[in-house]
C-alpha cells in the first residue's frame, strides 16, 4: 500500500470515529416541570430546560421578598454532574445572575417514565416531570 493511500485511509477512519463523537447521547435533554416542598410546608413551582449538560432554571424566586423580586422569572444557569437512567443531579447558579438569589443543589432518582424525585440541598424535597 502507497504512503498516501495509508494516510487517506487513516484520515477517514479519525473523521468517521469523530462524526460519530459529535453529538453526546443525554437521555434527560427537555423541557422540565418541577414541584419544591420547603422544610416550612409552602410550594413553589419552577421550569427548566436542559440541552447538553447544561440549561437554563426559571423559578419563583421564593417567598422572601428581595429574593424573589432579584430572581422571580429569571434564567439561572444549570449544571448537570449526573445524567444516567436512574439520576439526575444538577446545580442552579443562581449567585451568577444576582448575589440575592441561592445556588441550587438538585439531586433526583428515578421514580417513574421521565418523573425523578429527590432533595433541593438546604431547602426541602422536589419532584420533576418531563413536558
Amino acid at each position: 500500500m502507497r504512503p498516501r493511500h495509508l494516510l487517506a485511509v487513516a484520515a477517514s477512519v479519525f473523521a468517521t470515529a469523530a462524526a460519530g463523537q459529535a453529538e453526546p447521547d443525554v437521555p434527560h435533554d427537555g423541557n422540565w416541570l418541577a414541584t419544591i416542598q420547603t422544610a416550612d410546608g409552602s410550594r413553589q413551582s419552577a421550569k427548566f430546560v436542559i440541552r447538553e449538560f447544561a440549561g437554563d432554571w426559571i423559578g419563583a424566586g421564593g417567598r422572601n421578598a428581595v429574593t424573589h423580586s432579584a430572581c422571580a422569572g429569571k434564567k439561572l444557569p444549570i449544571t448537570v454532574q449526573a445524567s444516567t437512567a436512574e439520576t439526575l443531579d444538577f446545580t442552579v447558579w443562581g449567585a451568577q445572575v444576582s448575589p440575592k438569589c441561592v445556588d441550587l443543589t438538585i439531586e433526583l432518582k428515578s421514580v417513574g417514565k421521565d418523573v425523578f424525585d429527590g432533595t433541593v440541598q438546604s431547602v426541602g424535597t422536589i419532584r420533576v416531570t418531563k413536558r
